[in-house]
């Protein structure tokens, strides 16, 4: 059996999306002729816990740590915060002060490409000595963060060990990149890295067409489209009892920047329609959501309808995805949402539910959804489309037919997913061989 080193920050028990990807992949490695071996963190911070992932982990899998230096615990003493930093999410709760401000152009300007890039060295040392003990076929590193993808850079060169670098996210296209405050010199060094780490990899891997043409374009070598997809196992022998009413639920973060006012107006306009349909509505936000997302919902007289959870456990939030009578999902607004394609959308497929999808209508996601018939897209300002929608969803709600016909949902289960991961590898080996 082949082995693959995997060099991943987020590990169980870590939780939210970043987790899910490779810890769905190393579940399903084995039974392609992989051996998976997972080098994290010893001590992380981590934004979200859920200790119900850990009992995914493979059994007998060899799981490498070392300890990290993370720059956040002084961050949150500059700033008085006490939650865990989530770098991908910034507040509008308020302002931010001088301190924070502060803090984000430290951020930016001398954490490059993140604040994880004091592991980079130490990482590299001990990785060098272990593979020098220990054999690997190839090696996979995942970002963001994206100091794990130079780690990988560096072991490269020391080994001539073939690296693929999988991009979950973009790294200079990046929704918060230009929230980092950041000098000239500084934006032209993450751009330099950006493109030493695509143009020398021997594999780029990402999760949608649009996110690889955009890798393409930055000089990457014929970048691999390996979607996020679900886990089957996760969705089976769930029990799962409909909501009574008519609950529309938005699983994970809702940063201000996405706040979907043209739904909120929408459902709002409706249920001063019918008294009916007020009645039965249930928004249901589960996740960290921003003020101002909350304040759109009071100011929209959608207050006695929502209701606001923190994170739940995955186990959980997919019995309430397989409960709730529409699953919603919000992009970011204009054309930032073309390539976004999400591991939760791959989720609500496997939930059963109509999707409504607010983002670019003709976007990765759109073409998913489309393809697979599992809800529609519109657009962020479509009022009476996303009114009409809701309306005809709400219509079928009331006779009890409420489904959806999806199609062709098994293409992105994660076991076969990972069969194609599987073959993208052992074609890289190929031709490292045969040079």
């Amino acid at each position: 059996m082949k082995k693959v080193l995997i060099i991943t920050y987020y590990w169980p028990p870590a939780g939210g999306s970043g987790v899910q990807r490779w810890l769905k992949f190393t579940r399903y490695l084995r039974e392609f002729g992989w051996e998976p071996i997972i080098y994290t963190p010893e001590n992380p911070e981590y934004p979200v816990i859920d200790k119900s992932l850990l009992k995914e982990i493979p059994e007998n899998l060899t799981i490498l740590r070392q300890p990290i230096k993370e720059p956040y615990r002084y961050y949150r003493m500059l700033t008085g915060r006490k939650e865990a930093v989530s770098v991908g999410f910034i507040d509008s709760d308020r302002k931010p002060g001088i301190a924070e401000r502060f803090s984000r152009w430290v951020r930016g300007n001398f954490f490059i490409p993140d604040a994880r890039k004091g592991w980079v060295e130490p990482s590299v040392n001990y990785l060098s000595k272990w593979l020098s003990e220990n054999s690997a076929d190839a090696i996979i590193t995942t970002g963001p963060p994206h100091s794990m993808h130079l780690i990988g850079r560096a072991i490269r060169k020391k080994t001539n060990i073939p690296w693929v670098a999988d991009f979950r996210d973009p790294w200079t296209g990046i929704d918060y990149y230009k929230e980092l405050r950041l000098t000239e010199k500084s934006d032209q060094k993450h751009r330099q890295l950006e493109h030493a780490v695509l143009s020398e990899s021997d594999m780029v891997i990402t999760v949608g067409k649009t996110l690889a043409a955009e890798l393409a374009e930055k000089d990457a070598k014929s970048p691999v489209v390996i979607e996020n997809g679900y886990d089957e196992a996760d969705f089976e022998g769930i029990d799962a009892d409909m909501d009574s009413g008519f609950s529309i639920l938005h699983a994970g973060m809702l940063p201000g920047y996405r706040n979907p006012q043209t739904l909120w107006d929408a459902l709002s306009s409706l249920c001063r329609e019918k008294r009916a349909f007020g009645s039965d509505l249930k928004i249901k936000l589960t996740g960290k959501t921003d003020s101002t997302v909350k304040d759109a919902l009071i100011k929209s007289n959608l207050e006695p309808q929502a209701v606001f959870s923190s994170y739940k456990p995955h186990d959980q939030i997919v019995r309430e995805m397989m409960s709730s009578q529409v699953l919603l999902i919000v992009l970011d607004p204009g054309e930032r949402s073309a390539g976004v394609l999400s591991g939760k959308l791959f989720e609500y497929l496997a939930a059963g539910r109509p999707v409504l999808c607010l983002g670019d209508t003709k976007g990765d996601a759109s073409e998913l959804i489309r393809k697979t018939g599992c809800g529609v897209t519109l657009e962020h300002n479509d009022f009476d489309g996303i009114k009409n929608q809701i309306q005809a969803w709400y219509s079928d709600f009331r006779k009890g037919r409420l489904n959806v016909n999806d199609s062709e949902k098994s293409l992105y289960s994660r076991r076969n997913l990972t069969k194609r991961l599987a073959e993208s590898m052992n074609s890289l080996i190929s031709k490292s061989t045969e040079k």
